[in-house]
């Protein structure tokens, strides 16, 4: 039987290089015995190491990455077979007729990544992080995933760029700070399990828990990784053994070329999302409470009650309360009270309407309570924020995180967004203080 040299490049440090070797090695030219040398890195891809390969009796070669110029305007030149896993080559394209492409599908690996997150349950947010700048995949993947998402009536995509190097503790800081900032429940995928493990680490820094905060999705169902982190990690199966195949076929069909073929582009889609428990349905609790904050952000100003909330959602007032309390930390009353003043804030801040006029505009009864209330969650009155600057007014942030005993004090037992606030110890009307004389 004859022989062919078989020249590849593949690095064995992850699963997809090792995936796509089993596929190559599995593939059998009828009447030919292949053998292989494989190149591993970066370093051994020189001039010297082409060289001494044709003077060998190369025959073809597969490449998963790929050499400096140099290197490949000699493979370009030599007219030998070359399969390319991968981005296109400019220098290789020069001879098409000789070189194939065989690449996954990474628009079908987002669809799938925005297919499998959106079946969970309908999320707060959506978010992609993506793999270092020049990394072609990461960018045909969040494409697709964006796309997909948008059909769904999922406009919005927050987006992670890495900080250099992946992994360092500069881009783990940043990455937990976008973590954070994530309105919660949150989906995210990443562009694949590397940037997943990064993730992890950084949600654990932001305090995030995963999946009841955050579902995390990655790309390329490593083992060894995805089973041994914590929470273990949800994860796309990309076809990689059959890239692998595929490339062996593509280079068996240039050999039996007789002068040359159209070069040939060859997608392969992913087999399957693999579950582990990084990902997560949304609980009923949660999908209440969503549907909550939903129905609260759209009529929050147009002086919505508790009650309303309540009979829009066919549920009892306590279970609501309950739910958000478990989840979000306050009550339904105070989330409402929330909402109005994330529409202060930005009316103040960028108007010059009066009080009155933003207290009528958000849903307020009286200007007087819009007022107490601002100061009481700002510490400061809406003159000195507007006047003075958001920086030099205290602790001001829109993002309230009202605690339960805050939404308690402020709902007090009446689901009325005009129900009057509780008097403070030191501050007694004059028939309380003349009751307490005669006491």
């Amino acid at each position: 039987m004859k022989t062919r040299l078989i020249v590849a490049s593949v690095k064995f440090d992850s699963i997809s290089g090792r995936d796509i070797l089993s596929g190559l090695f599995a593939y059998n030219e009828p009447g030919y015995r292949w053998r292989y040398r494989i190149i591993q890195t970066e370093e051994e891809f020189s001039t010297e190491t082409i060289q001494g390969l044709f003077d060998e009796g190369a025959d073809g070669f597969v490449l998963t990455f790929q050499g400096n110029a140099e290197c490949m305007r000699i493979l370009s030149e030599s007219g030998k077979p070359i399969v390319s896993l991968g981005a296109r080559s400019a220098i290789l394209n020069l001879n098409r007729q000789s070189v194939a492409y065989v690449k996954n599908d990474n628009k079908a690996i987002g669809r799938m990544g925005g297919e499998y997150l959106t079946s969970l349950g309908r999320f707060a947010s959506f978010g992609f992080i993506h793999s270092k700048p020049g990394f072609h995949f990461s960018e045909e993947r969040v494409a697709a995933f964006k796309s997909y998402l948008k059909k769904r009536n999922q406009e919005h995509c927050h987006e992670s760029m890495p900080l250099s190097p992946e992994g360092s503790e500069a881009d783990i800081s940043a990455l937990a700070e976008w973590i954070a900032s994530l309105p919660k429940p949150a989906a995210v995928m990443a562009a694949c399990d590397r940037r997943a493990m990064h993730a992890i680490a950084a949600a654990k820094r932001a305090g995030v828990k995963i999946p009841d905060q955050m579902s995390l999705l990655g790309v390329d169902n490593d083992e060894l990784l995805a089973e041994n982190s914590e929470p273990p990690l949800t994860s796309i199966l990309p076809g990689h053994f059959e890239m692998g195949f595929s490339a062996a076929k593509e280079l068996g069909r240039l050999f039996a070329a007789q002068k040359g073929c159209k070069c040939h582009i060859v997608h392969i889609p992913p087999n399957k999302v693999v579950e582990r428990e990084s990902a997560a349905s949304l609980t009923p609790a949660l999908t209440l409470v969503l549907r909550a904050k939903a129905f609260i952000a759209a009529r929050a100003a147009k002086g919505l009650t508790v009650q309303e909330v309540v009979r829009h959602l066919g549920c009892s007032r306590n279970l609501l309360d309950l739910r958000f309390k478990e989840i979000e930390g306050f009550t339904v009353h105070a989330a409402i009270e929330k909402a109005r003043l994330k529409s202060v804030i930005h009316l103040v801040e960028t108007t010059g309407r009066t009080v009155a006029a933003i207290a009528s505009q958000c849903g307020f009864k009286s200007p007087n309570r819009l007022s107490h209330l601002f100061k009481q969650r700002f510490g400061a009155s809406i003159k000195d924020w507007r006047t003075s600057g958001r920086s030099t007014c205290g602790n001001k942030t829109t993002e309230m995180k009202v605690p339960v005993c805050a939404a308690h004090s402020i709902a007090g037992g009446d689901s009325s967004h005009g129900a009057p606030l509780r008097k403070s110890e030191g501050k007694k009307s004059p028939r309380e203080r003349k009751c307490r004389k005669r006491q």
